[in-house]
């Protein structure tokens, strides 16, 4: 499984961190301490280290992503790694240029990222992959330094965490509709949302459509082990939000989905966009909802009526930029849909 060039560094950190500790060969550790590090690299470390520009966007976007899945867990890089390096002390290899290679532990954990890579239909491993397969299986020392933080669901989780249905629940009781035929856009949708810059995807299509789209990746998560797919756990259903309460709705929203941001554990279906052009409530949801999507929010999906996407929407470059499109078809054919 080729590697990207984020992950091909954090193997190149972590053989500095075995070699300065003195140990024989890379641990899982080592790897930890890479990952958190890398974390750590501001756009202009990556510039001044002579980076090619056409990869440090890509970079960037990588380190994005761990930032947010370390937010999550409330893991402070800097302490951590500090933390760690200091509880797996100093190996007993001697000073020498050879090239250290990585433990059958490290080796495993690789491929564990490299399997969770290939199940969600990606052509290159990520450091996200790698960091999933770290924390999945922590060796005692991970396990002494990072303690609750690696189990991501918090134990008390205020009312702003969940505002609505978890939809994957409901579906693993069996108590809303599988659409099967629909299983093209939720693959679709997963591999979308693989890419570090993918947040917000607009489902544009009827209501009947982005319904059935949206139980049917309820139940393509219901039925996928955490280890198949780590980062989905969740999808929180808020369309259910106040949108006939002009003054309370849109603020409402941008407050959810501040608090819910960097938890890469769920995904939000937002209230529909509509196409209604005297509507002071859709005026106001979409501005505020453009403003968030800006910034780092939580992933979502919006369904967006199409006359609303055609008339705000279509040419409108602030959107092209805070989201991805899908539109669906009313009803499905045989075979992929031409318009994923």
């Amino acid at each position: 499984m080729k590697l990207s060039a984020a992950l091909d560094l954090v193997w190149q950190l972590s053989a500095q961190e075995a070699a300065n500790a003195a140990f024989t060969a890379i641990e899982p550790e080592h790897l930890l301490e890479a990952v958190l590090k890398f974390a750590e690299l501001s756009l202009a470390q990556l510039e001044k280290a002579g980076i090619a520009a056409d990869r440090v966007q890509p970079l960037a976007d990588e380190i994005a992503q761990i930032q947010a899945a370390l937010t999550q867990r409330q893991i402070d890089s800097r302490i951590a790694r500090r933390r760690l390096r200091a509880r797996l002390g100093r190996g007993q290899r001697p000073a020498q240029g050879s090239t250290i290679h990585r433990s059958p532990a490290s080796r495993e954990r690789f491929a564990v990222a490299n399997g969770l890579a290939r199940q969600q239909g990606q052509v290159e491993t990520a450091v996200a992959h790698l960091l999933t397969a770290l924390l999945a299986a922590p060796t005692p020392a991970m396990i002494e330094i990072l303690g609750p933080a690696l189990d991501p669901r918090p134990d008390n989780p205020s009312p702003l965490i969940a505002p609505g249905p978890d939809l994957v629940a409901l579906a693993a009781a069996g108590q809303i509709p599988d659409h099967p035929d629909r299983q093209p856009e939720c693959t679709a949708l997963l591999q979308m949302w693989n890419q570090p810059r993918t947040r917000c995807i607009l489902l544009i299509g009827t209501a009947a459509a982005t319904a059935a789209t949206v139980t049917a990746l309820a139940h393509l998560l219901a039925a996928r082990t955490t280890e198949a797919l780590p980062l989905m756990r969740r999808l929180i259903d808020l369309s259910g939000l106040p949108a006939e309460q002009p003054t309370q709705f849109p603020a409402l929203l941008a407050e959810r989905l501040g608090h819910m941001a960097g938890q890469e554990d769920l995904v939000l279906v937002l209230p529909t966009l509509r196409d209604k052009p005297d509507s002071t409530v859709q005026h106001a949801y979409r501005t505020a909802l453009a403003h968030v999507l800006r910034s780092q929010p939580p992933r979502c999906l919006c369904p967006v009526e199409p006359g609303a996407y055609q008339r705000w929407l279509e040419k409108d470059m602030t959107w092209q930029r805070i989201a991805q499109i899908m539109w669906l078809r009313s009803t499905i054919a045989a075979g992929l849909p031409s318009q994923l």
